[in-house]
């Protein structure tokens, strides 16, 4: 009801089972939340890889999102199962998995890399890229077709592999520093963006950069924060220059 508070009961995680008795009561648990956290403690604990299994058909998304996470932490390849699951948030664990422990050889990825979500798009193709050293032609041609992605987190990462593909019409300014700072050589002359001349422009153009990127955020305060200029703080009275960072890797749950 409106305006009505309810007291909710305060979770607490269950302690860490003593022994496989322990284990089972917390994998057959009815709160799926203790099932899901008892998924943790199974994390380098490959002689119960069976109770972990369980926890990877369990009914509840979570659950088996939890468990699937062990697997890649364990480097265990039946985390290749969960590329189809119908909860994209374990596809994407287990892409993630398989991307840091570098683990099986790769089958099924590919067909991700043309998925219509763009975050599994984004972690099919890191993952595949982590997976294999060397890739084979096939594989290069299947990557080098996200160089044109609408998402710029995934044409950064594609262009890493092909820095030579990127085009002098992107119009993302973090990507053009990405991919700067991975392949340096890729700017010359004529390509007059921020990221590029900030970063690694001569000691001219630096300067140049700076008193642009001066003029607008003096122009920004001036019009949107300050009518007083002695109001003016001093952090804002020095010279800014642009900013970037890489995208984090949030987890979709």
């Amino acid at each position: 009801m409106r305006g009505k508070s309810f007291p909710v009961g305060r979770y607490l995680p269950p302690s860490p089972p003593k022994n496989t008795k322990d284990l089972e009561q917390l994998i057959t648990s009815k709160d799926p939340t203790v099932r899901k956290d008892a998924a943790k403690f199974l994390i380098g604990r490959k002689e119960f890889k069976t109770q972990l299994l369980v926890l990877t058909k369990d009914a509840d998304s979570e659950v088996r999102k939890s468990a699937v996470e062990v697997l890649g932490w364990n480097g265990d390849s039946e985390i290749y199962q969960f590329l189809s699951d119908t909860d994209l948030d374990v596809v994407v664990t287990a892409l993630d998995g398989i991307r840091h422990t570098k683990i099986g050889d790769g089958q099924g990825i590919e067909l991700l890399l043309q998925h219509p979500d763009s975050e599994i798009r984004l972690r099919a193709l890191q993952a595949l890229v982590a997976v294999f050293g060397e890739l084979s032609q096939k594989q290069k041609t299947l990557l080098s077709e996200l160089c044109s992605d609408p998402d710029e987190r995934i044409r950064a990462s594609a262009l890493m592999i092909f820095p030579k593909k990127m085009l002098r019409t992107e119009a993302s300014d973090w990507l053009r520093w990405m991919v700067t700072l991975s392949e340096p050589m890729v700017y010359v002359e004529g390509v007059d963006d921020m990221a590029s001349f900030g970063q690694k422009g001569t000691l001219d153009q630096k300067a140049w950069i700076r008193g642009v990127v001066e003029m607008e955020d003096d122009f920004l305060h001036r019009r949107f924060s300050w009518n007083d200029e002695k109001d003016r703080p001093p952090s804002h009275r020095a010279l800014r220059p642009p900013l970037f960072r890489e995208y984090g890797r949030p987890n979709r749950g």
